[in-house]
């Protein structure tokens, strides 16, 4: 779709603006503005030549790399230090009353 930048376009976005533009702010304006509806454009006709293209996410395909999980004995014992243990468990103060 293909907007029409002008002079009556301008004036209208002054007014909604409630900004007051010289004849040279008005030119400028106008030449920025169909700038950016041109940049928009050309963004429009690229999303209808690309849309049967997946998109991607990531550029480079990140895989997991875990290690083999492979079982082994753990002889670490923590009960062993406490000195605080009763029938395989650790005592502990009350915490709820």
């Amino acid at each position: 779709m293909k907007i029409l930048i002008d002079d009556a376009l301008i004036d209208k976005l002054a007014k909604l603006s409630r900004i007051a533009l010289t004849e040279d702010e008005k030119k400028l304006f106008k030449e920025q503005l169909n700038a950016v509806i041109d940049a928009f454009n050309i963004i429009d006709e690229l999303d209808n030549q690309i849309k049967d293209i997946e998109p991607a996410f990531h550029p480079i395909e990140i895989a997991d790399r875990f290690r083999d999980d492979i079982p082994e004995e753990y002889s670490w014992n923590p009960l062993e230090q406490n000195l605080n243990n009763e029938n395989d468990y650790i005592k502990a103060n009350r915490t709820v009353r």
